[in-house]
């Protein structure tokens, strides 16, 4: 991932969102600490304001499926 923003292209893509979730994951696990490229393009995806609306949304979803 050095020098590239994101997965395909320069733009936010699919791709990016797919392997998001998985990648915040290994983040929070640590289990990035030896591919600073990677935990970098992670914690960019996070910052991202379309990635925290869908993060909120997952939150909403989860609190009425289980009510």
């Amino acid at each position: 991932m050095a020098g590239k923003s994101f997965i395909v292209g320069n733009k936010l893509s699919g791709a990016d969102f797919m392997l998001s979730f998985d990648l915040m994951m290994l983040v929070k696990r640590k289990a990035l600490e030896n591919y600073p490229h990677i935990r970098q393009y992670a914690l960019q995806l996070a910052s991202l304001d379309s990635y925290q609306r869908a993060m909120r949304l997952e939150a909403n979803y989860d609190k009425t499926s289980t009510e």
